[in-house]
């Protein structure tokens, strides 16, 4: 296992990963518009949005950080976030967006 910034690719995957119902309610669910939660950013928006937009929301903030889990037999299989709240505290996210592993 391994872990790598993340990439456009790697977003469309998990936007594609969040689609899938079982995913998302194992996740955390679905906002009340029925479009899946995903903390930090929304995947199906960042597609499409310029790099300068892109830096901004996943590389430019210093209380998260924002990586794409790799397996070396697999691929990529999730995401992983850190969030730091600026006092001792931290929480982390796992998306296995991946079923077959």
């Amino acid at each position: 296992m391994s872990a790598s910034d993340i990439d456009r690719r790697d977003v469309n995957r998990i936007s594609g990963w969040l689609s899938d119902p079982e995913v998302s309610q194992r996740r955390f669910g679905y906002y009340g518009c029925r479009d899946p939660i995903h903390r930090g950013y929304k995947p199906s928006i960042m597609m499409e949005t310029s790099d300068a937009f892109w830096r901004q929301i996943l590389e430019s903030d210093q209380g998260r950080s924002i990586f794409s889990i790799y397996s070396d037999i697999d691929g990529h299989i999730g995401e992983c976030q850190l969030m730091f709240d600026g006092m001792r505290g931290a929480e982390i996210s796992l998306l296995i967006g991946r079923k077959d592993v």
